[in-house]
């Protein structure tokens, strides 16, 4: 019994040693069924393996909004945005291909404006009308898309050295509230867990959120453009009218002498 009781103990020891390094994999071997301790023990290590796996999906998710806000903030052009938006969610979502089109609302059509690993940007595919293929479907439902197994004529994921289909495709929408302003989509080799699904969910509506300020930056702009032109040519008129009435003054005083 002292044998037992101490190499118990020992186990025990090497136990707290092995969770003090933050190694939370192993677990105690029970002495039976009745071991009450060790099943607690167990069952700490279970607690503090959800714990640790908890905190580092939320400074995952945390750290990838993150950087999707830093890499679209910035005085950029809607090309811009979608190039930065649909680049840094495939490189951190580890995809192999990935398109984002922006929604032209007066031709209901969707413009292939960003893209990431893409070899096809300058194909005539690059306007899709609501209603065609799967991002003209997820434009027309405002809902996202998930397809496996894809057909051998979908579009490769091409690197240096291989050229493959995906099996994975994830067509989401662009909304602010219930306003359109694009679609994504990535392609993947592997399937998104729960926690890349929720990162793509909410880095689509930080992109929606980003291109609507874009695009009011622009109407701004073009407001202002105009307002300046219009002033322009407002002085301009005004120049010519007191350049007219000038002349018209000078032939006066020329007829009455």
């Amino acid at each position: 019994k002292v044998k037992t009781l101490s190499e118990t103990l020992g186990q025990l020891a090497n136990h707290a040693e092995h969770i003090g390094r933050g190694d939370l994999s192993s677990e105690l071997v029970l002495l039976s069924e009745h071991d009450r301790l060790g099943k607690s023990i167990n069952e700490m290590s279970r607690m503090l393996r959800a714990s640790k796996a908890e905190d580092a999906r939320r400074n995952w998710l945390k750290d990838g909004n993150s950087q999707l806000s830093q890499a679209l903030t910035g005085d950029f052009s809607t090309e811009q945005l979608a190039d930065n938006a649909i680049g840094m969610l495939g490189r951190y979502l580890g995809a192999g291909r990935g398109v984002l089109y922006v929604y032209r609302a007066e031709e209901a059509v969707l413009d292939l404006l960003g893209s990431y690993m893409y070899t096809e940007r300058a194909s005539p595919g690059s306007c899709i009308r609501v209603g065609e293929g799967a991002v003209g479907q997820v434009a027309r439902e405002h809902k996202p898309i998930i397809l496996t197994t894809l057909g051998h004529d979908a579009a490769r994921i091409v690197t240096g050295t291989t050229s493959a289909v995906p099996l994975y495709t994830y067509t989401f929408p662009l909304l602010r509230e219930t306003i359109l302003l694009g679609v994504i989509e990535l392609a993947s080799f592997e399937r998104f867990d729960e926690t890349q699904i929720e990162f793509l969910t909410a880095g689509s509506a930080l992109i929606a959120s980003f291109l609507y300020m874009g695009e009011q930056r622009q109407s701004i702009r073009k407001l202002l453009a105009d307002t300046e032109r219009a002033e322009a040519e407002a002085r301009a008129t005004s120049e010519r009218l007191q350049e007219s009435n000038a002349q018209m003054e000078e032939q006066q005083q020329q007829l009455q002498q």
